[in-house]
């Protein structure tokens, strides 16, 4: 059987139950790991801005908690990788609140609260940009000896992949109702102008997000196809073939 959602899930220790979400060890070990890291001042203050932003939005949600186990043990690669993709995670969840916060000024046309909600999805935007550095944050050689085989089978389901993350596409739909909502508005002075500004700035957040995946993509599989895209080609998908994401 292909990999699906739960699988991402069981991956990165997401533990989908009505609960809040914990989020100090991951602020504990990220302000720990930072210093040791490639990344640059900028993507570090971005990314634990983001980070307590997140955490600040989403421990009133009920949310879902993260297992501690994946992540546990010495800094590694793999540690890292995963530790990553759970803060990126947080990011995500937190820009599905705000977003659904947007879109219901963007209805009552509550336009300071539009302005201020999309200043904060862009901060979020960038965050998880600087989330997927992180988790990518070591040699070459580490992401083709060390991560990518935990990825393939025995230990998991053929075709892995990160469009198995719902979080992710979720907010990718949301982003798009926004945008369209957005276009559709006047651009009189019924709509205020930091409206307008504030969308522009979150487009641009999203395409400095797109640059920088490719040239993750890139770094660690150069010029390679995706486990994902390399089972399809090995077993293309039968029409009404499924698989349980719950």
């Amino acid at each position: 059987m292909t990999a699906c959602e739960s699988d991402y899930d069981r991956y990165f220790g997401i533990l989908r139950q009505p609960a809040r979400t914990r989020t100090a060890h991951l602020r504990a070990y990220l302000l720990g790991d930072l210093p040791h890291t490639g990344l640059d001042e900028d993507l570090r203050t971005t990314l634990v801005t983001g980070l307590r932003l997140a955490a600040r939005t989403v421990e009133t949600q009920p949310l879902v908690l993260f297992d501690t186990a994946p992540v546990g043990g010495p800094p590694c690669a793999l540690r890292r990788w995963k530790l990553g993709h759970q803060v990126l995670h947080l990011l995500l969840t937190a820009m599905n609140i705000d977003l659904d916060g947007c879109l219901a000024a963007t209805r009552g046309a509550v336009w300071h609260r539009l302005a201020d909600g999309m200043a904060e999805v862009r901060l979020l935007y960038d965050a998880a940009t600087a989330a997927m550095e992180y988790a990518a944050d070591f040699p070459v050689a580490a992401y083709r000896d060390e991560i990518r085989p935990t990825m393939e089978p025995p230990h998991m389901p053929p075709g892995f992949s990160g469009v198995f993350d719902r979080d992710h596409r979720a907010m990718v739909r949301r982003l798009r109702h926004l945008e369209r909502a957005v276009r559709e508005l006047p651009r009189d002075a019924s709509v205020p102008e930091t409206v307008h500004r504030g969308a522009a700035a979150l487009r641009a957040a999203q395409r400095r997000n797109r640059r920088h995946h490719g040239r993750i993509c890139e770094r660690c599989v150069p010029g390679g196809a995706s486990l994902l895209r390399a089972h399809l080609a090995q077993y293309p998908v039968r029409e009404g073939s499924s698989c349980d994401s719950s």
